[in-house]
């Protein structure tokens, strides 16, 4: 992942959150740490993130053959994190 996405990455994982405590205290939900928007608001677009953001090298660094969308590798990765979000909540 190259270095310009990763500070999107984090602004955008930074809203998530933001956005998704605020949302808790709306409906009273107890969560004194805040445990929900961090891995469900943060972790939730981290996960779609990978689909748009991954590199070929880092892909195939690992073994695979599918990079992020955004980065010219079509839309199989993206589909499958999407996939896999959707299957997680």
């Amino acid at each position: 992942m190259d270095t310009w996405a990763s500070l999107v990455i984090g602004v955008l994982g930074y809203i998530a959150y933001a956005l998704t405590s605020k949302a808790m205290l709306a409906i009273y939900v107890d969560d004194p740490l805040d445990a929900i928007a961090v891995h469900g608001g943060g972790g939730l677009i981290g996960m779609i993130c990978t689909g748009l953001f991954a590199t070929q090298s880092t892909v195939e660094m690992y073994g695979g053959k599918h990079y992020g969308l955004l980065m010219g590798g079509g839309s199989k990765l993206f589909v499958a994190q999407i996939a896999t979000s959707a299957v997680i909540i």
